[in-house]
């Protein structure tokens, strides 16, 4: 079947053979050209901005003078075109030709926005990265000048000659002057630089003297001054908490050499609170932002552990842990790349950008981070802008075109718009008298009783007048349908929607059913209670059984098409008959579908292939007789016509087996010649659900798919 009719195509050509429509060909390719080297510039311009708010303002100015170009170009086009042919009755004023145009700049548009967008976005993210990478990198160097500054005083007092004279004297007399003397020396350092306390230790750990607040030896200062003392190299104590009060300290252990060259049995212990000092440098962000932070993390064991306090969750130093499992985590990121970009979750489990950075001479990493949202938001916005500044652009092309259209429909449809007004007058007139209109309208109470009715609602539903209003609203709906008006009555009593649309269906006073649209709004008196509902009640079974056709007719094109796949693919007939069943159960709906071998005329049914939810009916021993019948029809199958049977109950003919079929609830029921050769040797039987189910259509498609099978047995014949 051809997509269009041979005179389609000659208005077609003729409208794309117009001086007018050859001119906007060329100005719309000649537009194409013009905006990819526009967009191209200005991507590369950009490219070569390094701050983010000056590539964010030349973008808007980028994306205004496109649209003044743009807008310019298409006033052009409509004022210098050639003029249009003569519009005749036939054209009526078709508007294809100026739509297809809007329809090509609106499509190129998008796709140059789209290539721009994503160019701006990468230089957008490759700044942040920049910026990131600099923060990290300063915050990193300032963390290791400060640990190296304590490392020196660490180094410094360790070396003190006063020290090591009076701390000689005290160890070897305990002389009280001796050790008054270290005292006031480690007072005087401990205050000059701000260290919370010194501790002078013995090889053990244990505390022999100390300086300011009472230190708490932890197990890991003790073993850092193990560790010194074995070793003779200055060791960091890594952050920790307190034994009892859990406060966070970190320090220096330094041992203390003799005059000669040897160790004193003592060490030297410089205790810094990371409050003080370290977590605001890393806490400090030197740019404006609502989630730029410096995460401080190191390795422990199994797990990340988080080292200083987070901007997005307090105490969260020692105290937040995360294990090494999670692949999208920028700490486990930072951990195995150990420095560079990362892009991830960070602990909140929100999208970031970020940068790591190790910190020389610790087992500590330093990330710097901000929200993905905000370093590219501006880029959104920037869309934003562009995108409505284009579609206005865009807005004004579609008025000049639709502006030229209606001028062109004008001369021809005057006539028709005064035939329209005077419908529209006659129906705002018709409109208000409630028996006069074309739906069914109902006043009903707020427990269902009906109050008034139209005469065409009681034609929808098959009562009188008086008969309906001694019934309720839910009289009216099938027993086994669902209570759909209940929740949207309660939802209009509740006051949550002003009015409500549902469709369900209705049980006639035949005893038929009707599809029905329902429309309804609370009326409310003036105390606000609810009054009456107001109900537009239309019948809907036209566009149900339209629906449901259109349905049925889908699914037999589908098995049209997996029929004609299957004879491709497969190697013989039993297994072309099996797929054909199943294809034709799955996708038309049917209850059984089967194909049997016709031997002889008058034919003799042998079964071939069988598929269904059906499958049991084949086995019933009712159908004995009902074989014999079979053949019968089959003898007129056999001549290569099809045959139909639109009711099974209705047929004086299948009386004896109407329980059975409604037992399997078939209802209708079709058979089709298969040819192989010249001659019919096999039919294909569908069962239905549904009466009336053959409808022409259907069947001309099926009439359809039983010749591409035949092909199909020919074509195995051939083959094999």
């Amino acid at each position: 079947m051809a997509l269009f009719s041979e005179q389609s195509w000659l208005r077609i050509r003729q409208v794309f053979t117009t001086p007018r429509s050859r001119f906007i060909l060329q100005v719309v390719m000649g537009y194409i050209v013009f905006s990819v080297i526009w967009f191209l510039w200005a991507g590369k311009i950009l490219l070569e901005l390094a701050d983010p708010q000056l590539v964010v303002w030349q973008s808007h100015v980028n994306e205004l003078a496109f649209v003044a170009v743009s807008t310019m170009l298409m006033v052009l086009v409509l004022r210098v075109a050639p003029p249009s042919p003569p519009i005749t009755l036939e054209s009526q004023g078709r508007p294809w030709p100026l739509l297809s145009v809007l329809l090509i700049l609106t499509l190129t548009l998008a796709i140059v926005g789209a290539l721009a967008f994503h160019s701006l976005s990468s230089s957008l993210r490759s700044h942040q990265f920049d910026a990131l990478g600099a923060i990290a990198r300063l915050k990193s160097a300032g963390v290791a000048s400060w640990l190296e500054e304590r490392r020196a005083d660490a180094d410094a007092l360790a070396h003190n000659s006063t020290l090591r004279i009076a701390l000689s004297g005290w160890l070897k007399y305990s002389d009280d002057a001796d050790r008054e003397q270290i005292l006031a020396l480690l007072e005087n350092v401990r205050g000059t630089f701000n260290y919370n306390n010194i501790a002078l230790l013995d090889p053990t750990g244990r505390l022999l003297l100390e300086v300011g607040p009472s230190l708490q030896v932890s197990d890991q200062i003790a073993a850092a001054a193990q560790e010194t003392m074995r070793t003779g190299a200055l060791t960091l104590v890594d952050i920790h908490r307190r034994p009892t009060d859990t406060a966070l300290q970190l320090g220096y252990v330094a041992p203390i050499a003799t005059s000669a060259g040897g160790k004193m049995p003592a060490v030297i212990f410089l205790a810094m609170r990371p409050n003080s000092y370290l977590f605001p440098l890393i806490q400090f962000w030197p740019l404006p932002s609502a989630s730029g932070e410096t995460l401080l993390i190191r390795h422990d064991g199994a797990e990340i552990v988080y080292l200083n306090e987070l901007r997005h969750r307090p105490g969260a130093a020692l105290s937040l842990r995360q294990t090494l499992d999670n692949k999208e985590s920028v700490v486990n990121q930072a951990l195995h790349a150990q420095e560079g970009l990362i892009s991830g979750k960070d602990y909140r489990q929100v999208r970031v950008l970020a940068v790591a950075q190790p910190v020389p001479e610790t087992p500590w990493t330093l990330i710097a981070k901000v929200d993905e949202h905000e370093a590219v938001a501006g880029i959104y916005n920037l869309a934003w802008v562009a995108g409505g500044l284009t579609l206005a652009a865009l807005a004004v092309a579609a008025a000049f075109i639709g502006m030229l259209w209606q001028q062109q429909r004008l001369r021809i449809t005057l006539n028709e718009l005064a035939q329209v007004r005077a419908l529209e007058t006659a129906e705002r007139r018709f409109r208000a008298t409630f028996e006069q209109v074309a739906v069914g309208i109902a006043h009903v109470s707020p427990d269902g009783h009906w109050m008034r009715v139209n005469q065409r609602l009681c034609e929808i539903v098959g009562y009188s007048r008086m008969d309906l209003m001694e019934l309720t609203f839910r009289d009216l709906r099938p027993p086994e349908d669902k209570d759909a008006e209940v929740g949207a009555m309660a939802r209009l009593l509740t006051g949550i929607i002003p009015h409500d649309q549902w469709e369900q269906r209705c049980r006639r006073y035949d005893g038929t059913t009707v599809w029905i649209a329902i429309t309804a709004s609370l009326v409310r008196d003036a105390a606000g209670r609810p009054d009456y509902f107001i109900t537009i009640i239309e019948d809907i079974s036209a566009r149900k059984f339209a629906e449901e056709r259109v349905t049925r007719l889908t699914g037999i094109a589908r098995i049209l098409i997996e029929a004609n796949q299957a004879i491709l693919r497969v190697h013989n007939r039993r297994e072309l008959f099996s797929e054909v069943c199943r294809i034709a159960v799955i996708h038309g709906g049917f209850r059984l579908a089967c194909i049997n071998n016709l031997s002889s005329e008058p034919p003799v049914l042998t079964l071939q292939a069988s598929y269904g939810p059906a499958l049991e009916l084949i086995d019933q021993p009712e159908l004995n007789e009902w074989h014999g019948v079979l053949q019968q029809i089959m003898a007129v199958v056999w001549r290569g016509e099809h045959y139909i049977c639109a009711d099974t109950l209705a047929s004086q003919f299948f009386t004896p087996w109407s329980e059975l079929f409604n037992r399997y609830d078939i209802h209708s029921f079709a058979i089709f010649p298969l040819r192989d050769g010249q001659s019919t040797n096999y039919a294909l039987l569908v069962y239905a659900p549904q009466i009336n189910y053959f409808d022409p259509d259907m069947v001309k498609l099926l009439d359809e798919m039983a010749l591409d099978i035949s092909f199909g047995l020919e074509k195995l014949a051939q083959d094999y």
